[in-house]
């Protein structure tokens, strides 16, 4: 995916004539440096105008939708290509205007036509490999995206930054929300960077109280970027280029009642046709029975399970399980972790019921993509299909 910055040519013409004082100081301020009270002069002399380039930067950089990111697209690659030609056409003849004027209509029918284009006409879900953390992508048919988590941070960096940003970029398409499971840092440490970057359009989550540092960071950040905030509730639904995103848990007076995130997971169902897929966040076995008692059976049914809290043995137990009735499993879990998920007994459910599990330490990233009726599966390099099913779920 490509990048192109849209305030560039102004932010430029602010700066050049900066540029071109203070560099030119700064050079002589090194030259000068054996007399340090001349070089001290130019240098000081220098520096109204690099403040004056640190304004124009962060001016521009503060900019709304300042950078147009693009998909590497057959309709972008032959436009550039007619645009290039006739650039070239425009340098090399007298009569210039025509072929400049078919050059500029050619890059703007290439940043904007795969934009205005329909999609696969599929839903895909995409299971990125973040180590021990939760980062998914459900991509609409339209090529539109819906986030949930950004896995972890560290020191220096985050899986916000490092994987989802780069990810998602690559594969194309806007975001238009992001949803936080819950504020456990393996699942929102990456959640600013995804933000400021992305700017989608919409922030789902629990609103459970917690102290944690990325949760605030990425907060301040949304309200930053004017991104529209909602505290979820069961029930809550969305329709988005022909999917449906549900809302299953947490109820509010239940998120106020529990004293561990993980019980408060934002417990998703994705639908397309006659598809669902069924995403846990990092939700055990209490809010698993608080779903079992308080949702319609039918709408626990899904094709597709993201197990909850990386598959350890205080989630996924055998009732939800089978009330889910899934035909794939798949759980995010970072290679060799401490705390040896998924479990032992996990895997147990799992093989008891001939459901086949899919784990991101083993297989990678994963993709799950239908057309609301069949279901591809692409993990380890790897393609193929579930089989069909006698009756879809409702």
């Amino acid at each position: 995916m490509c990048s192109s910055d849209l305030v560039a040519p102004l932010s430029n013409i602010a700066a050049g004539p900066l540029v071109a004082f203070a560099q030119p100081a700064l050079f002589l301020a090194l030259v000068a440096s054996p007399w340090p009270t001349v070089s001290g002069v130019i240098a000081d002399a220098s520096m109204p105008p690099l403040a004056l380039l640190d304004l124009v930067a962060r001016i521009s950089a503060a900019v709304p939708h300042a950078a147009l990111h693009l998909a590497p697209t057959a309709i972008g690659a032959i436009c550039a290509a007619v645009a290039s030609a006739a650039a070239v056409r425009a340098t090399a003849s007298r009569r210039w205007a025509p072929a400049a004027l078919v050059a500029c209509g050619a890059l703007t029918m290439g940043i904007w036509l795969p934009t205005f284009a329909g999609g696969s006409g599929r839903l895909e879900l995409h299971v990125m490999d973040v180590g021990q953390g939760d980062a998914l992508g459900i991509r609409t048919p339209k090529g539109r995206w819906v986030l949930v988590d950004a896995g972890r941070r560290w020191d220096g960096g985050d899986a916000g930054r490092r994987t989802v940003l780069p990810y998602v970029r690559r594969v194309g398409g806007d975001v238009a929300a992001f949803v936080m499971s819950h504020a456990h840092d393996d699942h929102v440490g990456g959640a600013a960077s995804i933000i400021q970057a992305l700017e989608p359009e919409r922030w789902w989550e629990p609103a459970f109280v917690t102290t944690s540092e990325a949760y605030r960071r990425a907060l301040e950040t949304a309200r930053h970027a004017q991104t529209a905030w909602h505290r979820v509730s069961p029930g809550d639904r969305w329709q988005l280029d022909g999917i449906e995103v549900r809302v299953l848990a947490p109820d509010s007076a239940w998120t106020a009642a529990q004293t561990d995130a993980n019980e408060t997971s934002v417990v998703l169902r994705i639908s397309y046709r006659d598809v669902a897929f069924l995403l846990t966040g990092d939700a055990e076995a209490e809010e698993e029975n608080w779903m079992l008692e308080h949702i319609d059976p039918a709408l626990l049914r899904a094709d597709v399970l993201k197990l909850g809290h990386h598959g350890s043995r205080t989630s996924s137990r055998p009732p939800f399980v089978d009330a889910v009735a899934p035909r794939l499993g798949v759980v995010s879990v970072g290679a060799g972790n401490t705390y040896r998920h998924p479990s032992t007994e996990t895997l147990e459910t799992f093989t008891a019921r001939g459901i086949p599990l899919l784990r991101t330490d083993l297989e990678g990233t994963i993709v799950i993509v239908t057309d609301g009726q069949g279901i591809e599966v692409r993990a380890g390099g790897q393609r193929w299909n579930l089989p069909a099913l006698a009756s879809p779920y409702p």
